[in-house]
């Protein structure tokens, strides 16, 4: 839109990819549809096999991007049906020769880093809720399940070390059950 004047309207369609064969798009070496041939009617491993070949050749001075259309292609491959489990494979094992090249790619890399940050930081939730919850049964054993209920609400570690300051340093179980009631909204 330009103000009031419709400049350009997008009219899209849904293609149903099980539909469409996997042999033209290879005879005509589109190299963008390759990660998703798994996903249409007669793709088998030597066509996919084919298809790595090319994607290969094809992305031979950028391993970076070779990797990436690799990866989609054996996620596609997994989820898809239309691969009989045989030809599946075949191929698997064709891509795991190439596990090298994607155990380096960028991408890959990124997302392991974000898989380990996120674990380590939940480890650290899970002990810090344990912690609360033990020095409760320590000092307020009548307000566990207060507390049990509390440390489902802190999402942030810092929360959790302030409450367990708090905690430690309750002169009484009455200031300890306020600290463990939830603020109001």
């Amino acid at each position: 839109m330009s103000g009031t004047e419709e400049l350009l309207r997008f009219h899209f369609r849904v293609l149903p990819l099980y539909t469409r064969n996997a042999q033209k798009y290879v005879q005509n070496h589109a190299m963008a549809m390759y990660p998703l041939l798994a996903t249409r009617q007669g793709a088998d491993d030597t066509l996919l096999l084919q298809a790595i070949d090319e994607l290969i050749d094809y992305y031979k001075y950028s391993e970076s991007k070779l990797a990436r259309r690799l990866l989609w292609l054996a996620t596609f491959m997994r989820r898809a049906d239309t691969v009989l489990p045989k030809h599946k494979h075949k191929v698997e094992e064709r891509l795991s020769m190439l596990n090298d090249l994607l155990e380096h790619d960028p991408y890959v890399q990124q997302q392991r880093a974000l898989g380990k940050a996120e674990g380590k930081a939940e480890g650290e939730i899970e002990t810090l809720q344990k912690v609360v919850v033990n020095t409760v049964i320590d000092r307020f054993p009548a307000l566990v399940e207060l507390a049990q209920q509390r440390i489902k609400q802190i999402e942030r570690p810092e929360a959790f070390y302030l409450l367990i300051s708090q905690l430690n340093t309750a002169p009484d179980e009455s200031t300890a059950r306020f600290l463990l009631t939830p603020p109001m909204a």
